[in-house]
Formats: C-alpha cells, structure tokens, sequence
C-alpha cells in the first residue's frame, strides 16, 4: 500500500472523530442540558380593600389586614406541603383609591415537583405550576 493513501485514511479518520465530538453514540446530539436545581417565583399580591392605609408613595394593610405589609413572610411549599422556601413582600404601592400592590421574589426554591403552592402571611395557599412561577398574581379582600 502507498504511503500517501495510509497518510490520507489517517487523517480522513482524524477528522470524522474530531467532528463527532459531543455526539452520543450513533451520531446523536448531545443531551439536552439539565433541568435548573432551583428557581424563583415571582408575582405580586393586589389588595383590594377599603382597609388600605397610605404613607406617602407606599400602602400597607389596615382593619383586619394589618400583617399585609412590605416583609410580611411568603411561604412556598412543594408538592407534599413542606415549606421549602420563604421570601416576603416588597413595601406597597397605591393602586387606585382602595388598591395596595405589593410584588415578592421568594428564591431557591427547589425544581422537580408539577405543583407548588404560595402562601403570604398564613392567609390561604395559592397552587401554581413551575411554569406560572415568574408571574403569580394574588388577590386579597
């Protein structure tokens, strides 16, 4: 055999291999990369009662809705109901004459399970799926 053709095959082999680097095994495409350990919900909580106090540019619950305020605690729990991540409430924000906003980031919460659920100051659960989790909206009053 020629010496040029062995030279040739070699690097025709050569470089085959180097461009099914990353490939599976029978010319697949990588993986798809891993799914996120954690993430964060995100949403806001609309009060909408006439028990709405005002101080400036920020609102707060009154009259029954005292502990709606800005760093009251948002719980979320998994799908078996154990708490696995806490975050709280932003100050509020006037909307409209009786309506107080307040927006929330409760972060770290673990991946994995098709339903989660949030809780702002004990006041009931609100299920959501991982995909409603960067824009949960709460209602009270």
């Amino acid at each position: 055999m020629r010496p040029w053709i062995v030279a040739l095959a070699v690097a025709t082999a050569l470089s085959l291999a180097a461009c099914g680097e990353g490939e599976e095994a029978g010319g697949a495409a990588p993986a798809a990369e891993a799914e996120p350990e954690s993430f964060t919900a995100r949403g806001s909580l609309k009060l909408t009662s006439g028990s709405v106090e005002r101080a400036g540019d920020v609102c707060y619950g009154s009259d029954g809705f005292d502990d709606i305020a800005g760093g009251a605690q948002v719980v979320v729990r998994d799908a078996a109901g154990e708490s696995v991540a806490l975050g709280e409430l932003d100050e509020g924000t006037p909307a409209g004459a009786v309506q107080c906003v307040f927006t929330f980031a409760v972060r770290d919460v673990p991946a994995g399970d098709s339903v989660y659920s949030a809780e702002v100051a004990g006041r009931g659960e609100v299920s959501f799926t991982p995909d409603e989790a960067f824009a949960l909206t709460l209602t009270l009053g």
